[in-house]
């Protein structure tokens, strides 16, 4: 395991101080925590979004480095970067609030809150049951969680033991975690579970979006995103 970056710390313990805060006001001041510190639009929501844009723009940046690469690593950096700059779009509903345009009729009907993003849509099924489809719970949450828990604690072990597997992700540009990233997203997600309010979840995703973001700055293979020769 590589020896962290200093701003690396310094950007943990930044996230681990807004995290704890929030923490520390769920039990003191659950009215502030729930009406100013987890609201849309709030300090934590924007605070994530900064942390996927900026890593949609390190990963965009390294598309400088298509002349060294195999294409197949311009592909997969160009994904990364597109997925990051998705999710950031998504955070702050592609800036509806900010610059208050209308929702789509689309949106009006299936998004629970009649916002232009897709992650929360919702679908009657098909029996007209009162159950619905949730792309929010089903996707970003129930599949990212278990993405999340595969690339987090089996790609650092298979890019250690398999030369198969760290010739595809290096070839393919694809960042490995090293073991501290699953570490502090345990913690976080244990701090996330203390926490007794329907929006706590916001604190995950704020968290979860800055451990994304030192992932993509600082992963285990960081050299393969130098100007080292072709890998």
């Amino acid at each position: 395991m590589k020896n962290m970056h200093h701003s690396e710390i310094i950007l943990y313990l930044l996230v681990l101080f807004h995290v704890g805060l929030g923490v520390l006001l769920s039990f003191i001041n659950p009215d502030y925590f729930a009406q100013h510190y987890v609201i849309e639009d709030g300090i934590l929501a924007w605070l994530g979004f900064d942390a996927l844009l900026l890593a949609g723009i390190v990963s965009f940046y390294r598309l400088r480095l298509w002349r060294k690469r195999p294409l197949t690593f311009s592909v997969g950096v160009l994904l990364t970067a597109l997925v990051f700059t998705f999710g950031a779009g998504e955070e702050i509903s592609y800036g509806q609030r900010l610059f208050n345009f209308a929702s789509p009729a689309f949106f009006k009907e299936h998004n629970k809150q009649g916002e232009f993003n897709i992650h929360n849509l919702r679908f009657k099924k098909a029996d007209q049951s009162k159950k619905e489809f949730s792309v929010n719970k089903v996707v970003f949450g129930l599949g990212l969680s278990i993405f999340l828990a595969v690339y987090l604690i089996a790609s650092p072990f298979l890019y250690r033991h398999s030369r198969r597997a760290k010739e595809l992700a290096d070839r393919w540009g694809i960042p490995i975690p090293e073991p501290f990233h699953a570490l502090f997203f345990l913690i976080l997600f244990g701090l996330t579970a203390i926490v007794d309010s329907p929006r706590k979840g916001e604190i995950m995703e704020f968290g979860g979006a800055w451990i994304a973001f030192l992932l993509v700055l600082y992963p285990q293979n960081e050299d393969i995103f130098t100007s080292s020769p072709e890998v």
